[in-house]
């Protein structure tokens, strides 16, 4: 997806939390109802133009999702104004792990870098907690996340609106409906604190 009018265009990469799950009967959300598309939908709202792609996509792995932004770059015109992407997931078997952390990083940080040369301004979205995950595998997430805060990339820390900040740490109840997944309130939090970051990154 490229929109071929002149408007402000994202993208953004990652996993079911990033991709947004719907949920209950009747849906009180809908699949896609994520935050990064409800910072778009304020945007044109607010007369600001604006078209962003989900390439976010459940049930998957860094080494898929990262596999998608690879091959976007392969066409030479593809550079959205903003990437939004989630480095790491719990999905790959294990968890949170060294073996699944550290390849995820390295190649996040070597598309970040192609993007970056193409005028994009790339964001590192952060991992929230998960209901699996123990005290080891969370720790591992922890300190991921602090170290995307300082990679030299732009971070937008949605685990700081959600976390109860125990060891090992837990969405709070509000913001989840199975330990893992969003909840529209987190959504629309999120998503209200993301226009403002957009809008702060993009100099609007």
């Amino acid at each position: 997806i490229q929109p071929a009018c002149d408007v402000i265009f994202g993208a953004f990469f990652g996993d079911s939390k990033v991709q947004g799950m719907g949920v209950g009967v009747p849906a009180s959300q809908w699949h896609n109802y994520t935050y990064p598309l409800i910072a778009t939908n304020m945007f044109n709202n607010v007369g600001i133009r604006m078209c962003t792609a989900n390439y976010a996509f459940e049930g998957r792995t860094p080494t898929n999702y990262l596999k998608r932004w690879e091959l976007l770059l392969g066409d030479a015109t593809w550079a959205p104004d903003w990437i939004a992407v989630q480095p790491i997931s719990i999905n790959p078997a294990g968890g949170y792990t060294a073996a699944n952390i550290d390849p995820a990083i390295k190649e996040t940080l070597r598309l970040a870098a192609l993007s970056r040369a193409r005028g994009t301004k790339v964001i590192f979205l952060a991992s929230s907690p998960d209901a699996g995950s123990d005290t080891t595998q969370d720790n591992l997430r922890k300190t991921t996340n602090a170290a995307l805060a300082t990679a030299g990339y732009l971070y937008f820390d949605v685990d700081a609106l959600c976390t109860d900040g125990a060891t090992p740490a837990r969405l709070l109840s509000a913001m989840t409906y199975d330990g893992t997944h969003y909840t529209r309130t987190l959504q629309d939090l999120a998503g209200a604190r993301f226009f403002s970051f957009l809008y702060n990154v993009l100099s609007l």
